[in-house]
């Protein structure tokens, strides 16, 4: 009986996720690429990545960049995200610190831009450990996860009952989107926020930081674009077919 007792006390002091985070994806605009395709992308290595950070109406947005010290990612006086830059994306765990004092960091967004670098959402959900799936080359990838307490690869879950939606899927020719890659992030943070209030991260100790999150990426050996390559190749081969016309005519005239 003590012992049951012991054990019922200790678990009502465990902290506890007030809810799991939602991830759905959308395919929004298709971009499309020749590959080919590989992860092991690195921290440091995410340069052309934009971050659009929100208070509610308010926003910024953050270019990648070298924070010093061997640490990459975004920041100014009111917010960072960084991470040890050797570190690859599948492994690594980003600290996110609120420091608009008084603002709640309501939502982030985050865009490839016309970089060739994809974000993978991959099929961690769907497949058993060790298997691979989705576009060739991207490997398992891993869905985007964010934690208060510790990381959130160990189960701890999500304390802001945030909302992730991947958009603008991509496509590596000459198959169809594998809906595992996309080239935004839009993450919304219920709850009223993340507060600029550090909390202490009970298995990391304590730390500058609000959150610790998690998302992978990879990246294409070849542009990634809008529309289809091959579209772009028939638009030159009809400029070309234009220009020898024109000068025909120029010439015959």
């Amino acid at each position: 009986m003590k012992f049951k007792f012991f054990v019922a006390a200790t678990l009502a002091l465990l902290p506890t996720a007030v809810s799991a985070q939602t991830v759905t994806s959308t395919p929004g605009t298709t971009y499309y690429t020749n590959g080919p395709i590989s992860g092991g992308v690195s921290a440091n290595q995410l340069f052309g990545v934009t971050l659009t950070a929100y208070w509610g109406a308010t926003s910024s947005t953050y270019a990648f960049a070298s924070l010093g010290s061997g640490i990459f990612g975004w920041s100014d006086a009111n917010l960072t995200l960084s991470g040890l830059g050797v570190t690859p994306t599948y492994t690594l765990g980003w600290l996110l610190d609120n420091t608009n004092a008084g603002q709640n960091l309501t939502r982030l967004v985050f865009d490839a831009g016309t970089t060739n670098f994809l974000f993978d959402r991959g099929n961690r959900s769907l497949l058993p450990e060790g298997t691979t799936g989705g576009t060739p080359g991207s490997g398992r990838g891993f869905d985007f996860c964010d934690a208060q307490i510790g990381t959130c690869t160990l189960g701890n879950g999500d304390q802001w009952q945030t909302q992730v939606l991947y958009t603008n899927q991509v496509a590596v020719n000459p198959n169809a989107p594998a809906l595992d890659l996309y080239r935004t992030i839009d993450v919304t943070f219920g709850l009223g926020g993340i507060s600029s209030v550090n909390p202490t991260l009970p298995i990391m100790g304590t730390l500058p930081a609000d959150a610790y999150i998690k998302f992978d990426v990879d990246v294409s050996s070849s542009p990634v674009v809008t529309p289809e390559p091959s579209t772009y190749l028939l638009m030159a081969t009809g400029l070309v077919a234009v220009g020898m016309v024109s000068r025909r005519r120029r010439r015959d005239g």
